[in-house]
């Protein structure tokens, strides 16, 4: 298993440059907009869409067919790239909210909750939405799996709008800083879930797939 995840981060190393610079840019403009989400919704995305690119990589060069020449299961293949897909949205959700924290201190220390908070929630979304993304990628490859991505973010995305158009009254309701709490842990446990599914069906997916 380290084996693999080591595979996958030297896939992704060059990619690091590219986002460390954009990240830098990502920052300046949440300093100039006094609006740090700008750098958790760019981080989040970003480190976490590593995965897909770590995925094509492997699907151009055909390795999975030369991996299963080796002493590797299909579930350890699978179970290494969720493996990665978590470890890379942890440490862009910590590095998003210390990036956070520092502009709200910088510039607006009320607003360190709501920073906190939004994080999180950026955070969850997309751990919802590549969740669904993974299994598509198994079944249909990384360059098709990426409109279902887009439907996946779209179809919410229009739902929502609908439902605030058809009950306006919903903007009103405000998330108090006493279940704010709870909120989280349901956000968390509902990844969490998604997250084991997911990863069941993908498995599913891949162990019939023939190279």
């Amino acid at each position: 298993m380290r084996s693999l995840l080591m595979k996958d981060l030297y896939c992704i190393r060059g990619y690091m440059k590219q986002m460390a610079f954009i990240l830098l840019f990502m920052s300046v403009m949440a300093v100039v907009l006094r609006s740090p989400s700008l750098v958790c919704f760019f981080l989040v995305f970003a480190c976490m869409s590593l995965v897909i690119s770590c995925m094509s990589i492997d699907e151009k060069n055909k390795w999975e067919r030369y991996a299963l020449t080796l002493p590797i299961r299909k579930r350890d293949i699978v179970k290494a790239k969720y493996l990665l897909l978590l470890l890379m949205g942890a440490a862009a959700e910590i590095l998003s909210i210390l990036l956070n924290l520092l502009i709200c201190v910088l510039f607006d220390s009320s607003g360190v909750q709501e920073a906190v908070v939004s994080s999180l929630v950026v955070f969850f979304v997309y751990f919802y939405i590549f969740s669904f993304t993974l299994p598509a990628v198994y079944r249909f490859g990384a360059d098709k799996a990426r409109y279902v991505m887009m439907a996946v973010v779209l179809i919410p995305t229009v739902g929502f709008s609908l439902l605030f158009r058809l009950f306006p009254q919903l903007e009103n309701i405000s998330v108090t800083s006493g279940n704010v709490f709870v909120l989280c842990a349901l956000a968390a446990a509902l990844a969490a879930v998604l997250y084991l599914i997911s990863y069941h069906l993908s498995l599913k997916v891949y162990e019939k797939k023939e190279f």
